[in-house]
Parts: C-alpha cells; sequence; structure tokens
C-alpha cells in the first residue's frame, strides 16, 4: 500500500529495526519507512530482535511495549545494559496512552514514545530527528574522545618541555655557578644587579644579597666616566668592552676585563657581564715594560760604547798612518779606517733610533756616503747621492749591507773616475717584495774592467763584498758594465727566510 508522505516529513537514510508482533501494523510501519527511503529489519518478537541486534546493530529501534514472551521494557533494559549496544536510540510505539507506560518506557532507556494509531509524518519526524541527534551525539562522542587525547598529548608534552626546562635551567646555573670567570646580570628595567654567581662574588667581596643592592657603575673606581657605559650596554646598544678599574668591597683596587650579551625572560630583557680579572696580568705587563726599558736604555748605553771604542780604533789607524811613509801602509789604514767607520756608524745609527732592533737604513746610507766622500778628498766632484727608502733592517744585516756599500762605493772613488773627473754615484735600498730587499749601487764612471771576475775578485775589497753577500745576507749580486758600473745585489730579511725554514720543515 503505497502511503503520501506530507511536505513536513523529513525524508533520510538509515537501518531501522521494527519489533512489532502484529503483522499489520508491521506492514504499515515498514512500508512507511521503505517509502521513505529507510532500510527496515523486521521482528516479530523480542527474543529475534535481540539476535537481530547482536548480528548488525541497527541505527535506531522501533519497539512495540505488547509482545509476546519478553516485553518491550525488557528489551529494552537488556539493549540498555550491553555497553555495545547501550548507545541506540529505541522509541516505544504502544495502542495503551497511559503515563504510568511512558514513564516506565523513558525509565528504560527509551529516547521517545508514540501511540497509536501512527501518524506517519510525526513517526518520520522523529525518527529523522532521534537520528540526526544520535548522529550528532557519536559525533560529539568522537570529538571529546579525540580531544581528550589532545589534552593528554599536550599534558604529556608539557610534562617533558617541563622535565627538559627544568634540566636545562639546572644545567646552566651549574655552568653559572662553577664558572672561574666572574658573572653578572643586571635588569634593563630596573638598572640593578639581578643575579651573581659565586665568582663574582668572591672577586669582589660582596654578598649575593649586598650586589643586589648595588648599583652597578659604584663598582668602578671612576663611576662618573662609565656610567654612560653601563647604560648603553643595559640598552642593548653593545659596546668593545675597555680594561676597567674596579673596587672591591675592602677599598682595593682590581682590573678587569669583559664580555657583554644580552637575554630576555618573559618579555624582560636582561644583560650579562662575563668578567675576568687582569689585575696579575696588568703587574706583569707593568714589570715586562719596565724591563724593556731598562734593558733598550742598557742596550743604547752598549752602542754607545761599541761606536765609542770604534772611533777609538779610528783615530789610532790614523795617528799611526801619518807616521809611516809607506803608501800601501797608507791605503791598508785608511780602508781599514774606513770599514771601521761603517760599523761605527751601524752603533750609531741604532743609538739614536727610536727602535733599537732598527736602523733607519737611508738617513745611515747618506753618513755613509759622506764620509767616505770626505775621506777620499771628492766632495766636490763627486755626487753621492741615497734615494728615499723605508726599508728597516736589523743589526746583523745592517752591518753586513753597510760593509757592502762601503767597499763599493769606495772602489767607484778609487778607480771609476780619474783625479779631477766629475761623476756621480747612486745608491738605492729597495724592497720590490715582500720579504725580498734590492740594493743597487751605481756609478757612471769608466766601467768594471771585463777582466774583473766577480766570482774571483783579486781585490780585497770586492772580496770582503762578495763574501759578505754570499755569507751574512744570503744573496746574490749581478754587474751591469755598460754606461759606468752597476751592482745589483737581493737578500731576504731574516724573518722571511726563518719562515721558508718553517714551511721546509
Amino acid at each position: 500500500m503505497d502511503i503520501m508522505l506530507s511536505e513536513t516529513a523529513i525524508p533520510t537514510s538509515g537501518d531501522i529495526l521494527v519489533v512489532e508482533d502484529n503483522p499489520a501494523s508491521m506492514k504499515l510501519l515498514v512500508g512507511i519507512l521503505e517509502e521513505a527511503g529507510y532500510k527496515t529489519r523486521p521482528a516479530l518478537s523480542g527474543e529475534l530482535a535481540l539476535r537481530t541486534v547482536s548480528v548488525k546493530k541497527p541505527d535506531l529501534v522501533l519497539l512495540d511495549y505488547q509482545l509476546p514472551g519478553m516485553d518491550g521494557i525488557e528489551v529494552c533494559n537488556q539493549l540498555q545494559n550491553d555497553p555495545t549496544t547501550k548507545d541506540i536510540p529505541i522509541i516505544f510505539i504502544s495502542s495503551t496512552r497511559s503515563p504510568e507506560l511512558k514513564v516506565k518506557s523513558f525509565e528504560a532507556g527509551a529516547v521517545d514514545y508514540v501511540a497509536k494509531p501512527i501518524d506517519p509524518p510525526e513517526v518520520l519526524a522523529r525518527i529523522a530527528n532521534h537520528l540526526q541527534l544520535n548522529r550528532l551525539q557519536k559525533q560529539l562522542s568522537k570529538q571529546t574522545t579525540e580531544l581528550e587525547m589532545h589534552r593528554q598529548n599536550l599534558e604529556l608534552m608539557v610534562h617533558q618541555k617541563t622535565r627538559e626546562l627544568k634540566s636545562s635551567e639546572k644545567k646552566f646555573r651549574n655552568l653559572f655557578q662553577t664558572s672561574m670567570d666572574s658573572i653578572m646580570v643586571i635588569s634593563t628595567a630596573t638598572g640593578k644587579i639581578s643575579d651573581v654567581n659565586k665568582a663574582c662574588e668572591n672577586l669582589y667581596g660582596y654578598s649575593k644579597e649586598e650586589f643586589s643592592e648595588l648599583v652597578p657603575w659604584k663598582l668602578l673606581l671612576d663611576p662618573d666616566s662609565t656610567q654612560e657605559f653601563f647604560e648603553k650596554t643595559s640598552n642593548g646598544k653593545f659596546m668593545p668592552m675597555p680594561e676597567l678599574c674596579n673596587k672591591k668591597k675592602d677599598g682595593s683596587v682590581i682590573f678587569v676585563e669583559a664580555t657583554t650579551g644580552k637575554f630576555s625572560i618573559h618579555g624582560e630583557l636582561f644583560v650579562y657581564y662575563v668578567i675576568r680579572d687582569i689585575t696579575l696580568r696588568k703587574e706583569a705587563e707593568a714589570n715586562v715594560m719596565t724591563s724593556l726599558r731598562e734593558k733598550e736604555v742598557l742596550l743604547r748605553e752598549i752602542h754607545h760604547r761599541v761606536k765609542n771604542n770604534m772611533q777609538v780604533i779610528v783615530s789610532l789607524l790614523r795617528l799611526h798612518s801619518r807616521r809611516t811613509q809607506d803608501d800601501q801602509l797608507h791605503t791598508v789604514f785608511d780602508e781599514c779606517r774606513d770599514r771601521i767607520n761603517a760599523m761605527s756608524l751601524i752603533h750609531e745609527a741604532l743609538y739614536e733610533s727610536r727602535d733599537v732592533s732598527q736602523i733607519d737604513f737611508s738617513s745611515y746610507l747618506k753618513k755613509l756616503c759622506r764620509h767616505l766622500n770626505q775621506a777620499y778628498g771628492r766632495a766636490g766632484l763627486i755626487e753621492t747621492s741615497v734615494a728615499p727608502s723605508k726599508v728597516q733592517l736589523g743589526m746583523d744585516k745592517g752591518i753586513a749591507v753597510g760593509m757592502v756599500v762601503c767597499e763599493l762605493v769606495s772602489n767607484s772613488f778609487k778607480h771609476a773616475f780619474s783625479d779631477n773627473q766629475k761623476g756621480t754615484i747612486t745608491i738605492q735600498l729597495l724592497s720590490p717584495e715582500d720579504g725580498i730587499i734590492q740594493l743597487t749601487v751605481q756609478d757612471d764612471g769608466i766601467g768594471l774592467p771585463t777582466d774583473v771576475n766577480l766570482g774571483a775578485p783579486q781585490s780585497l775589497g770586492l772580496d770582503l763584498a762578495v763574501s759578505a753577500i754570499k755569507g751574512e745576507l744570503g744573496g746574490s749580486i749581478e754587474v751591469d758594465r755598460d754606461g759606468g758600473t752597476k751592482y745589483t745585489i737581493q737578500f731576504e730579511t731574516a724573518e722571511h727566510s726563518r719562515q721558508e725554514n718553517d714551511v721546509a720543515n
């Protein structure tokens, strides 16, 4: 029999178990439900209904109150007492309109009660509402379960993070307290010391409680001049930390150096200072500087005395030269005097230099050339020119270079020019490459004879010069005989030689 639904019916879907012992009523209910689009499963007794539910749970049960054997109330009680079926909505259908029966139905766990004769739109509306409500309850239950699981996971994560934070805090607190350097933490909000470690207490002599009452710059010997520094670092404007002179609690003075950094806790900014006591180092530096000044004074005095002694030797050689009539001996005395004078000028240059380990060679070579020009009596005829140079040499290399220049310039004075011939001798000292020194001695005289071999020089002067170049300087010499004579000597500085030896080893 086709049943026309009113416009108020709510068609939906679902699996509905219909428990009804009256075949006519069963047929009517099944027809109404299937017409509305529901799947139905009929059961003519309570026992059959329970067996059907155990095989497959329905979405809703339409349960008649009066059934053969087991009545509807007992069926409802068994379904509600089973955890697997207690969530199935049960609607009682009965021809009895007794209020007591309705109460018993709701007490047994039913969600609704429909009296016969059945009004199809009403029944369908109730079924649709309870199906929808049941589905919403299931979704809510699922969401509640998920939320509970999420809450438990969050609690677990919070617990784990709290444990990690406590472990991390304990670790850094141990590092903070056991650090050998003093650590001071200042709050930028209050400008006061919020924390110090044990090393800081021991360094300054204040307790942690006393530090909390101190203004940081009161620890400084000159608080007015350094208050700005603390204020800037407290505002996060970091500056290179200077060496500071601090006061301890007992009034004694210490020197410290520090590094700074910043961090924040719950939005509050803090600045920390890692402070190191450098008082002993400053005292050691002062002692070293005093010792260096004393040694520098001693070295200057030694250079001065060596220079004076050499001048005495030069004077003695000059006296002996005047007493002899032998021209050859005169020449020997003069050459010895020039060589000793070259060494004497080295010591004089070191005595006058700001750095007793380095010689201003440009100035030294000018003095040496003036002396040689006067010694050979050619000041009006031969001009000696020393090119400006910034090369600095130590004493060992300086004496060797001085001897080389003395011999080569002397050789030019003696052999490159005739008695009344004018000419020029040019000396240049350069450093064309890092660690390499180039010395050039050049004249515009008659030129070095082709039979003179620098590999085996016959004159004492050239022999001394070549020996100094290859021995003391460890360098090389080349000669150009065109348009006069040009000697080019190259050698390495002592520092460059040591570096190459270190690399080789």
